[in-house]
């Protein structure tokens, strides 16, 4: 809370009480001036608030090499930048509304500023799955972590993840997965006492912070295991508002409306948040792109993350030799499930497909086993992979 304040109180000192006072409101005028910070120094580099009554620093966040970071800032405002308590650069925001920073070592030049223009999401490789990035521990030894890699169990494919949690334990206070297979959507999980509100019950999560706010729909839910924690579950885009606010803020309050707000500390979010929107982004660039998505091995995942496309025409037999029964179910244009045909063990069916076309092979209960798009010179696929083991048939 000391941090949010000290940052608040920053900001009526630089731009004045009017300002200071819209800066309260959900359509909040202060912070309207987007800065993209871009790291193009081989190392981790930390950034700081300028207090400019003492001039001393209030820690905000790291960033990891080559990291881009959008801050929300505010004219007047001055950040500092430096590696190893050592300073490499500082800048004063301008009232440019959108402006892009990059910190560069201390031989070169300390960077340069211009308008932002998004960049292009690219398609990231199977095989690129970087080290995760680990935040500074907070004082409870929490910290905010990130990590990307391929989700063999429910074969959503390359995932990235963001986590509020104590390295090497199962203790955790919020959670975030998107992937190729959810289609860039995000699905979170933050720690709540439910209180009277029933289990899996749709509720409205207020999240507050001097500056910014927003609601978002949820849903209530408790832990399928002594490992894990009770709260409630979002489902949001990466160009979301929240996480403009998550980006925004050291700290922000939440919790359902009327309701006593529970603390999420934000501080060291910076580049863990950074990488894992990035990702999310580039996911849902590929399953908005037919041209991109083809390119891209289909993965198993929910309804509506995927769907077929038009291409040139195949007839494939598909036979079953996984010892285990199939469904074998096509995925049409709107990313609907529509299921064709159960083959036992051994069995085989032919089927008039399209190389653009997206099929789910599922065990008896529905479980995606792995998914499939014909190649233009294929007319026979053996179907083998077994079920990872979800349970009994």
């Amino acid at each position: 809370m000391q941090k949010m304040f000290l940052c608040v109180a920053l900001l009526a000192s630089l731009i004045g009480p009017a300002t200071a006072v819209r800066a309260q409101t959900a359509d909040d005028d202060a912070f309207s001036v987007t800065i993209r910070l871009q790291n193009a120094t081989s190392g981790l580099v930390d950034y700081y608030l300028l207090d400019p009554g003492t001039g001393g620093l209030e820690y905000y966040a790291t960033m990891p090499p080559g990291g881009v970071v959008e801050q929300l800032s505010a004219e007047g405002i001055v950040w500092v930048f430096g590696a190893n308590q050592r300073e490499i650069a500082r800048y004063s925001t301008t009232g440019t509304p959108d402006q892009i920073f990059t910190i560069a070592p201390q031989t070169a030049p300390a960077g340069a500023v211009a308008l932002v223009q998004p960049p292009e999401p690219t398609g990231i490789p199977d095989g690129d799955i970087p080290q995760s990035l680990n935040g500074p521990a907070h004082a409870d030894g929490f910290s905010w972590n990130y990590a990307r890699y391929v989700d063999d169990v429910r074969s959503f494919g390359l995932t990235a993840s963001l986590s509020l949690s104590v390295a090497e334990t199962d203790q955790s206070r919020f959670s975030a997965t998107c992937s190729r297979g959810s289609g860039g959507r995000i699905a979170a999980e933050i720690a709540a006492d439910l209180g009277a509100i029933a289990p899996f019950s749709d509720v409205a999560i207020d999240f507050v912070a001097r500056g910014a706010s927003q609601t978002v729909p949820a849903r209530s839910f408790v832990p399928e295991s002594s490992e894990g924690f009770a709260g409630f579950r979002l489902d949001t885009g990466a160009d979301d508002r929240l996480w403009q606010v998550f980006s925004a803020m050291t700290e922000l309050r939440y919790g359902p409306r009327g309701a006593a707000a529970l603390r999420l500390d934000l501080a060291g979010i910076g580049g863990s948040l950074a990488a894992f929107l990035g990702d999310c982004r580039r996911f849902a660039a590929e399953a908005a792109n037919p041209a991109l998505a083809m390119t891209i091995p289909p993965a198993c995942g929910p309804q509506g993350v995927k769907r077929s496309f038009p291409g040139a025409p195949v007839t494939v037999e598909f036979v079953n030799a996984t010892g285990e029964f199939r469904n074998l179910t096509w995925v049409d244009a709107q990313g609907t499930f529509v299921q064709i045909v159960g083959l036992n063990d051994g069995e085989a069916t032919v089927v008039r497909t399209s190389t653009g076309h997206v099929w789910e092979f599922t065990d008896g209960p529905g479980n995606c086993i792995e998914a499939y798009r014909p190649a233009a010179t294929e007319t026979r696929l053996t179907i083998s992979r077994k079920s990872p083991g979800f349970g009994p048939e």
